[in-house]
């Protein structure tokens, strides 16, 4: 056991936008009626939790804070998981924000955003690229096929550069 007084380390942007990543990647694998995505938004912010909360029983207390009912927009509901990021980085450090206002954020932004995020990538992005590939497969184009990447690819670039956003603003809230 070590004398040293246990720090939280310090999370980069590339940690917020990795926490995101994983996050889209698992969001829609451990739903629940009770918890809806909370089972995916725990495990993709984990590995930030663990480098804030070196203490086991601060980590158990972070993750129980967030296995709450959740569900947003998985894309433009990223700025919600860099907003939480930089809440719990400076309540790691001290700061006196306590569970119910994290859990009053993430409550407050998850239905606008979702409401903004589903009409822009389910109501007007998704429908244009899949109009596009299914136009250019139906011609007899293989460019059809790989045109559906495009989806995917729009979204990992997105939703990295709004949970990093997210994590900023948060961070300038915060101070």
């Amino acid at each position: 056991m070590s004398i040293l007084p246990m720090y939280p380390k310090e999370i980069t942007e590339k940690d917020v936008k990795n926490s995101w990543l994983y996050y889209y990647i698992v969001a829609e694998m451990g739903i629940s009626y009770e918890r809806l995505q909370a089972l995916g938004f725990t495990t993709g912010i984990l590995p930030i939790l663990q480098k804030l909360y070196p203490d086991p029983e601060d980590l158990k207390l972070a993750i129980k804070r967030h296995l709450v009912f959740y569900n947003t927009e998985a894309v433009f509901g990223a700025p919600i998981n860099g907003i939480v990021i930089a809440m719990e980085e400076q309540k790691a450090k001290g700061a006196d924000i306590d569970d119910d206002t994290i859990t009053g954020i993430k409550t407050g932004l998850m239905g606008p955003m979702a409401g903004i995020g589903d009409s822009i990538d389910w109501a007007t992005l998704k429908p244009i690229i899949f109009g596009l590939a299914v136009t250019l497969s139906a011609n007899g184009s293989i460019l059809g096929a790989f045109f559906l990447l495009l989806l995917p690819i729009i979204q990992i670039v997105v939703g990295r550069k709004l949970a990093a956003y997210g994590y900023r603003a948060g961070q300038a809230s915060i101070r």
